[in-house]
C-alpha cells in the first residue's frame, strides 16, 4: 500500500517536473541544474 502510494506521488511529481521544464524553455532564465536540484528537494519533502 505505501508503496503504490509513493509510486502515484512519483508519477504525479515527475509529470509536474516536466511542465516545469516546459516553462524553463520558453522562459530560458531559469538554468537546468538549479531547477533539477530544485525539483529533487522537492520530491524528496512530498514523496
Amino acid at each position: 500500500q505505501n508503496i503504490i502510494k509513493r509510486v502515484n506521488c512519483l508519477l504525479v511529481f515527475h509529470q509536474n517536473h516536466r511542465s516545469a521544464e516546459t516553462e524553463v524553455h520558453k522562459q530560458k532564465k531559469i538554468n537546468k541544474a538549479k531547477l533539477s536540484k530544485q525539483l529533487r528537494q522537492e520530491r524528496a519533502r512530498i514523496c
